[in-house]
């Protein structure tokens, strides 16, 4: 994570007089995940919002290759008369995508946020929550060289927020750059390299976590049986891991000194290992 990726130069956002946002400077590094925190109003919305170019700054300047594919997962999703697949099927094509990409990128992600029964619901008619994992849909089309998340896991149940992080980890192993609003402590502990706190309309860093972990992650991922939740709630008890359940098979997220007595015991269990990975 060497290169700079966006450059905040002193900017400053106000509405009317009253300003949010006063002489901010930043460096973002290619691959690196920050997380904005801070009371709401304090400005972490409206800092993604100029980055994603939805709002102009009143003074400053944010520097970001024109080239660069950035998607944006807003904090709410407006009620439209539209079904999620015509919807997710015009944002594809916008994507560049074909239709049989379309289709088939959309049935994994349907399974992976539990929508498979929504599909037929007019949007208008669906909960927050819903709605929250079609804003996450819309922006996970295509992998982006920079992710713009305001309060993403708002709302959402939660094997849909697990799924969710298993989805970020893997994005931050292929070096995209994440930039988060978030109050969920679930996501900073999972995801953030660094933590910002906006005080007093300024980004004050609180955490780097670069400079702490001494430990990666690693996924394994088994084919599920019947007698996984047994041993699962025990490791669960024990150590430090994340579980995510699909239809076919198990994926577990845990910290890397901890993965070769967990994929012994998974083993002796019975279980089949499909992949293995630091992530």
């Amino acid at each position: 994570m060497q290169d700079s990726i966006i450059k905040v130069k002193d900017l400053t956002k106000k509405f009317n007089s009253k300003i949010i946002l006063d002489h901010i400077n930043l460096d973002f590094k290619k691959g690196e995940t920050v997380a904005f925190t801070g009371e709401n109003g304090s400005g972490k919305s409206t800092m993604l919002k100029i980055i994603a170019g939805l709002m102009k700054a009143t003074n400053g300047e944010i520097i970001v290759d024109k080239n660069l594919k950035i998607s944006y997962i807003p904090d709410r999703f407006d009620k439209i008369n539209m079904l999620i697949p015509e919807y997710l099927y015009y944002i594809g094509k916008i994507d560049g995508l074909s239709s049989d990409e379309i289709q088939m990128i959309t049935k994994e992600l349907y399974s992976l946020f539990y929508l498979d029964d929504m599909l037929k619901t007019p949007m208008k008619y669906l909960s927050k929550g819903t709605l929250q994992k079609v804003a996450v849909l819309q922006a996970l089309l295509v992998k982006p060289d920079i992710l713009l998340l305001d309060e993403p896991l708002s709302g959402q149940d939660y094997m849909s927020q697990k799924n969710f992080i298993t989805k970020m980890l893997l994005y931050k192993k292929q070096q995209v750059t994440i930039l988060m609003s978030c109050h969920e402590q679930l996501l900073i502990d999972q995801l953030a390299d660094r933590v910002y706190k906006i005080n007093q309309r300024t980004f004050v860093e609180v955490m780097d976590t670069n400079n702490k972990r001494n430990t990666n992650k690693h996924m394994m991922s088994f084919r599920k049986q019947s007698s996984e939740s047994t041993i699962l709630k025990a490791y669960e008890e024990k150590h430090d891991i994340m579980v995510i359940e699909n239809k076919d098979n198990i994926q577990i997220i845990v910290n890397k000194g901890d993965s070769q007595e967990i994929l012994l015991n998974m083993l002796k269990a019975g279980f089949t290992l499909i992949k293995y990975e630091e992530i």
